[in-house]
């Protein structure tokens, strides 16, 4: 979702203009950053106290309601807008087009691969994206389920 936002809402907004692209993506991202962190202290330091640890969750509905709400009153600012290709004989069918994504797919993890272990300088990756995952999911099985019975 916030590749999203970050990359196909904002041309939608300010067109093509590559400088105010950047703009926009720069300000989204800091306001993505800044109102995640102040969530969850707003959880951690308000919520979670006063609700405990379950009923915190029951701010999220009321959350998503004020977004899309804002959301209605984003105006793509008068830009023309593009009518979809027609679909003709010569088009590709849906097979055709799974096919080629499968093959771009693994022709991506193939290049990967190559560039991973042909070249000294990225052997890091493995190690450090394997430990990443890892931490990820001992905390979100392990440490998450000790906190949440708190």
């Amino acid at each position: 979702m916030v590749e999203l936002i970050r990359r196909v809402i904002p041309r939608d907004i300010v067109g093509s203009d590559v400088q105010k692209l950047r703009r926009l993506d720069a300000t989204v991202h800091i306001l993505y950053e800044t109102t995640g962190t102040a969530g969850a202290f707003i959880i951690a330091l308000l919520l979670i106290p006063n609700l405990g640890n379950n009923m915190a969750i029951i701010v999220s509905p009321f959350c998503f309601a004020g977004a899309a709400v804002i959301w209605w009153f984003v105006s793509t600012a008068e830009h023309p807008t593009t009518l979809p290709r027609q679909r003709t004989a010569l088009s590709p069918s849906y097979l055709t087009l799974l096919a080629q994504s499968t093959k771009l797919f693994f022709t991506s993890i193939y290049n990967g691969g190559r560039i991973l272990f042909t070249s000294r300088k990225f052997i890091w990756l493995l190690s450090s994206y394997s430990l990443a995952l890892y931490a990820h999911r001992y905390l979100e099985n392990n440490i998450a389920p000790i906190v949440a019975q708190r």
